[in-house]
């Protein structure tokens, strides 16, 4: 049995499989299965590789980034000046 399950994000979709896990989810791209602890969350930032959309943009210049945590990276790495001031 294959339960389709839609989160509340445009990007987060995915199937609840039965046998691989009491809540495993597969991404509806290219089949690649999420179980366990934070799930919902690595198949989101997954499904932005297939997508393409970087939600994350530099209030610096024009980078943007599909995860929060490289944009932070990016901010110490090029625009320490900026963050000072």
């Amino acid at each position: 049995m294959v339960v389709v399950v839609v989160m509340m994000r445009s990007c987060d979709c995915g199937v609840v499989l039965q046998g691989v896990g009491p809540r495993a989810l597969m991404c509806p791209f290219c089949n690649k299965v999420f179980a366990g602890r934070n799930q919902h969350q690595r198949l989101r930032y997954h499904t932005l590789t297939h997508t393409g959309e970087k939600p994350h943009a530099c209030p610096f210049c024009p980078h943007r980034a599909r995860l929060k945590f490289n944009l932070h990276k990016h901010i110490r790495a090029l625009h320490k000046d900026q963050l000072s001031s």
